[in-house]
């Protein structure tokens, strides 16, 4: 840890007024690395290095003149080291050295088997959260003595001079001297990070918060700026495309690490959405949607498969873990259901989740696929994710990510719970520990990555108390599986069904994730009486295409007034020991008449469809409570509009209508799950309903 005293020593000394930031430590290889640092006046800089603390036989990097065309920023390269040496630096300003020193361990030479460890972590120094800016996880992080750090992005907080300056498209990069003051924010000599920065290296790249704006993409203005403050402001890696985006690649001994730019040539997020409503979506990404672009995609399927190296990491701002579309759809299927969801951090409406999740790589499903498909059929091994973003920590073995990821953070912000938040709602994609629904420490976390040589590696999520919340062991040779799926949500609660009445219907999705059809084998149904699984198929056995998702409806008619619960078994062809699971609880309770109820209705109201399941025809009753122009649709899963029920103004009081399992131009439309909207005044709403011949 530096020594505080020994600091303010430096900040208040003559010459330390003269160096603001740093020296900072990247760009790191077994023979050569690379400082950046800035002076309050133009200086003519240096760094000064040796393999004595004392600066004996010292080397000395190019020199350079900090004007003040670059707010003073120097970026300083240095070569001749020797692998796995430890290196103590300083700055030299106008041939004075200055008091305080650093260190850093030159990289092993590529190829070279040992054991050693390195740290990730995301999100830090936001304003306004009032759980940022203490930066208490740092000296902590020091004391682990890692061999290099990867920062993963939404490093400081820069964009606020937009939306909460009350100014929409004023970003921040759109002014060079913003990008410089992010780095002056970033760079800060008295913010507890540099006590990490002190003793070991750091490689960064952007995410969304730090490029532009909140979930930016490559429409938006000013990435250029950040990308040349990039690379005038940070010890970075040489870029393989300067001008296109921030991705790149560098090595450790036996491990090879490619670092995504996920934000700069990402297509808008909402273009992965077909809105049917205003307020009511599908998710409908074409091939076309990309998170990477056609030339960084090209570039890490190439590297990818160049790579000689035991152990491949890539790190990704967003997570990659394919589960998460499965939590996409099932935010649109809640729709149906549910018109807001409470989450630890208010209410939201399903809409707004499904956006949100759209965000991270399952937004992208044509770009993993490609990446997924890319792996296994080049048979290359030991891919592993490290990811950010989402202020909370998770780790997959690769049940659900397919590659083993850890997810880790927040390093200096509030956590969003989103892992716990999930898991409540039935959805457990991060099966090895993290901040979920079992943690009572929500606090801030970094990633630990231990390389046991070309045994294994392992993974670890950190809480800055020091627990360890989050663990799993990768061993050598790990590919991730062709055929893979995720189920959820995998808890149903039905509430409170009238006791021969209309049944509840709800219902769960697979998503087939990987590359390879995937066939559901058998679905059963264990525990109390009163449930009816109908699949989307009608039938089992039945197929799920590679990126494709399959419906399974649930209906619950309780036979008398207690509570009913049940576990259904899904079984695949993904291996006879993977079988999915989903837990079903509902409450019977005594018939009222609906008479009696609807007397008391005062607001829009749309009823189930009865008799549900129905063969042929079904009855729609709706409610509204004042003369409202009324669109009632119908559609299938896919979003298709099927046939228009009502399309014209009613007065208020009791509606209702029949379908006749016709679509628009009077054909009979198959049996299966359809799904039935309305539209009044400011009034949304959809359910599901069964059509079985």
């Amino acid at each position: 840890m530096i020594n505080r005293v020994l600091l303010l020593i430096y900040i208040g000394s003559a010459w330390s007024q003269s160096v603001t930031h740093g020296p900072i430590c990247g760009g790191v290889s077994d023979t050569g690395a690379v400082f950046i640092l800035r002076t309050d006046t133009a200086s003519i800089v240096q760094i000064e290095f040796s393999s004595d603390s004392s600066f004996n036989n010292s080397l000395f990097s190019d020199t350079l003149n900090s004007g003040n065309d670059s707010d003073n920023w120097a970026k300083l390269h240095v070569s001749g080291l020797q692998p796995s040496t430890r290196y103590f630096y300083r700055a030299v300003l106008d041939n004075t050295p200055g008091n305080t020193q650093r260190y850093f361990d030159a990289f092993p030479t590529p190829g070279s088997v040992m054991n050693f460890q390195f740290l990730t972590g995301s999100c830090q120094q936001a304003g306004g959260d009032p759980n940022s800016n203490s930066g208490l996880i740092f000296p902590i992080m020091a004391q682990e003595n890692p061999a290099f750090f990867i920062h993963q992005g939404d490093w400081g907080y820069p964009d606020t001079t937009d939306d909460e300056q009350g100014q929409p498209g004023n970003y921040f990069p759109l002014e060079y001297s913003r990008v410089q003051a992010s780095y002056r924010s970033r760079f800060d000599n008295v913010f507890p990070v540099q006590d990490l920065l002190a003793v070991t290296p750091v490689a960064y790249l952007w995410d969304d918060h730090d490029l532009v704006n909140e979930n930016a993409d490559s429409t938006l203005p000013g990435i250029p700026n950040s990308l040349l403050g990039y690379q005038n402001m940070f010890p970075s890696y040489p870029l393989p495309a300067p001008s296109n985006g921030g991705w790149h690649q560098f090595s450790y001994g036996n491990c090879d690490v490619f670092m995504l730019d996920n934000r700069a040539k990402r297509a808008p997020n909402l273009n992965a959405f077909d809105f049917l409503l205003p307020d009511s979506v599908l998710f409908n990404p074409s091939p076309e949607h990309t998170i990477l672009g056609r030339e960084q995609m090209d570039w890490l399927k190439q590297e990818l498969i160049s790579s000689t190296a035991d152990w491949k990491f890539i790190s990704s701002g967003t997570p990659f873990n394919p589960g998460l579309r499965a939590c996409i759809e099932v935010a649109v299927l809640a729709q149906a259901f549910f018109d807001t969801i409470s989450s630890p951090f208010g209410v939201f409406q399903p809409i707004d989740i499904a956006i949100e999740i759209a965000d991270k790589w399952a937004g992208f499903p044509a770009d993993a696929h490609e990446l997924i498909n890319h792996v296994i059929e080049n048979n290359i091994p030991n891919v592993i994710f490290l990811s950010g973003d989402t202020h909370t920590s998770g780790i997959d073995d690769g049940r659900s990510s397919l590659f083993p990821e850890l997810m880790s953070g927040p390093l200096d912000r509030t956590n969003s719970q989103l892992v716990s938040f999930m898991e409540e709602l039935g959805m457990y994609i991060w099966n090895m520990g993290g901040h979920n629904e079992y943690q009572s420490d929500y606090g801030n976390a970094y990633g630990r990555i231990f390389v046991a040589g070309s045994d294994s590696v392992i993974l670890e999520s950190v809480t800055e108390n020091g627990a360890v919340i989050g663990r799993h062991v990768v061993q050598n040779g790990y590919l991730p599986p062709s055929r893979s799926a995720v189920i959820g949500p995998q808890r149903l609660n039905f509430g409170d069904i009238e006791v021969n009445g209309s049944p509840g219907i709800q219902g769960f999705l697979v998503v087939n994730t990987s590359i390879d059809t995937i066939t559901i084998d058998s679905i059963n149904i264990s525990g109390d009486s009163g449930y009816l699984v109908i699949p989307q198929s009608l039938t089992t056995p039945f197929d799920v295409q590679s990126g494709g998702k399959s419906l399974i409806a649930v209906l619950f008619s309780p036979t008398g007034g207690d509570t009913s619960n049940a576990v259904i078994s899904v079984h695949t062809n993904i291996g006879e020991d993977v079988v999915y699971e989903v837990s079903v609880t509902g409450v019977g309770i005594d018939a009222v008449s609906i008479n009696n109820g609807l007397q008391h209705i005062e607001q829009f109201t749309l009823n189930q469809n009865y008799p549900n399941p129905f063969n042929l025809i079904t009855q729609i009753h709706y409610y509204l409570p004042k003369k409202s122009i009324v669109k009632l649709t119908i559609y299938d899963l896919m979003g298709r509009k099927i046939k228009t029920l009502v399309d014209k103004e009613q007065q208020a009081g009791f509606r209702s209508i029949q379908w006749n399992a016709t679509n628009d131009v009077s054909e009979q439309v198959t049996s299966g799950i359809y799904l039935y909207s309305i539209m009044a005044r400011d009034f949304r709403k959809t359910k599901m309903m069964v059509l079985l011949k």
